[in-house]
């Protein structure tokens, strides 16, 4: 009964230890391309040509008809004076650097406002110490204090 009581107890630490310390050794490597807004609305209609919509049925045609109305009443009616940008601004640019003497970090940050007003924080170069619960913080402070003011922006997908 020892035995068993001392196997399981042996399982359930291994179990905790290779929990905790595996971060540690096993790196996540995210490589995502960069999003570009698009509206999905227009895009469907994109590749569609005059040839296309004459060889489908009536009704079909019909349906689409309405289809392509009703997304031209969800748009905009604007005259711009200047030419609309294509590519997603950047609106600030810096280095990444660790909290501590142990989670080090380096690399570049840069944030920018896509089209649809939406911000990204994109990381490039980017290699931190792997850790089990790696957050990302804006600091007021350029030694990282957070203590002066931060915003938590939430877990790291990754350390590479």
């Amino acid at each position: 009964m020892k035995k068993l009581l001392l196997l399981l107890i042996t399982i359930a630490l291994l179990s905790i230890g290779w929990y905790l310390l595996s971060p540690l050794f096993i790196d996540n490597v995210i490589d995502e391309s960069f999003p570009v807004a698009s509206n999905d609305n227009i895009d469907q209609f994109k590749n569609l040509t005059e040839a296309d919509v004459d060889s489908l049925p009536i009704e079909e045609r019909d349906k689409l008809q309405r289809k392509m109305n009703a997304v031209g009443l969800t748009m905009p009616d604007t005259i711009m004076k200047d030419s609309m940008p294509t590519d997603p601004k950047l609106l600030s640019i810096g280095t990444f650097s660790g909290a501590d003497s142990f989670h080090e970090g380096a690399g570049k940050v840069s944030i920018y406002q896509l089209k649809n007003e939406e911000r990204i924080l994109r990381f490039e170069d980017f290699n931190v110490t792997n850790g089990p619960a790696l957050r990302v913080y804006l600091t007021k402070a350029s030694n990282g204090n957070i203590e002066e003011g931060f915003i938590d922006l939430g877990e790291l997908k990754g350390n590479k």
